[in-house]
């Protein structure tokens, strides 16, 4: 016998359907939740593209950094064993015709430290030289702050005042170093100084740290106790001195660089440096066993003063010292 179909009734019907409440809290729902993952979705892309602006606002920072810290790998001193007199000996010394200097940077003191060395780069402006391979330069590095008259482009447009790292590569056909035995304030230094160039800007600070390696001087302060040294000094003294016409094992670059936009927004447009960077380097940097101190305290005060900014370290290893206590 047939049945009749199943046939729902209204009462079962209107069970199974939604209520205009419950369409209206399921909107809501799902209105939130697209709420909250636009709000996610917008911060994770606002958090990329911060950290990707603040890479690229560094990267030429970097690249100077690395340019510094390879460079600097390749200085030599070449020492050897002589008498101390070639008349009337009494004594071998170790001696050098070449020449290693880290100082208080004699431009801006607050900027850290100079270095100048001599590294076999094989620079030369003269053709007659160019083909020959290692030839010695007078190399050097330190941060200035001034305008770029002297290598700006075009002299139509604005001086332009910034911190900068300054390179000095002296050719090889002008090298005075072994004619100038001079221990303080040598000429070839100054000679180096003419050539000296811009390699990036916003650079505020370099520290140079000649050093032992850190197990056999964890406080740093044993070869120098104000970052200073000069293998020259002290050279013929009895006894000759460890530093004497010898390169330090490891020197410790840091570099203190700020972004382009930090910059533009504290210039001063004239020879004043900012206040918000001198006021933060005042003083900083003359005694090794404060470096760390004085490098928070800088990091503090230029944070204070929403300054964005980064800092590069490393502890360059000599390939050319011969270090012997």
């Amino acid at each position: 016998m047939a049945t009749a179909p199943f046939a729902l009734s209204s009462r079962s019907r209107f069970r199974r359907a939604f209520t205009i409440l419950e369409m209206l809290v399921a909107t809501t729902v799902l209105v939130l939740l697209l709420t909250l993952i636009a709000s996610v979705l917008s911060q994770t892309t606002s958090t990329i593209r911060q950290s990707t602006a603040q890479a690229d606002a560094f990267t030429a920072a970097r690249s100077a950094f690395d340019l510094v810290t390879r460079h600097l790998a390749q200085a030599i001193l070449n020492p050897y064993w002589d008498y101390d007199s070639p008349t009337s000996p009494t004594r071998y010394l170790r001696q050098s015709d070449l020449h290693f200097v880290v100082r208080q940077n004699t431009k801006d003191p607050s900027s850290g430290q100079e270095v100048f060395f001599q590294a076999p780069d094989g620079f030369s402006l003269s053709p007659s030289y160019q083909s020959a391979s290692g030839l010695l330069n007078a190399c050097g590095y330190r941060v200035v702050y001034g305008n770029d008259d002297a290598f700006r482009a075009t002299s139509a447009s604005a001086p332009r005042w910034r911190y900068r790292l300054m390179q000095s590569l002296q050719p090889a056909e002008s090298l005075r170093v072994f004619d100038d035995k001079t221990v303080s304030n040598p000429a070839w230094i100054q000679s180096a100084l003419t050539t000296e160039l811009p390699v990036t800007e916003n650079i505020i600070a370099m520290i140079v740290w000649p050093r032992l390696s850190a197990g056999d001087d964890p406080t740093g302060t044993t070869l120098s106790s104000d970052y200073q040294y000069n293998s020259r000094e002290n050279a013929a003294a009895k006894p000759q001195p460890s530093t004497a016409n010898q390169l330090p094992p490891t020197v410790q670059i840091t570099l203190i660089a700020i972004s382009e936009a930090s910059a533009a927004r504290i210039d001063t447009r004239s020879s004043s440096a900012p206040t918000e960077i001198e006021s933060a380097l005042a003083g900083k940097f003359t005694q090794a066993s404060q470096f760390q101190h004085d490098l928070d305290e800088v990091a503090q005060k230029l944070t204070a003063k929403n300054i964005a900014f980064q800092i590069f370290t490393l502890s360059v290893v000599m390939k050319e010292s011969k270090w012997s206590p």
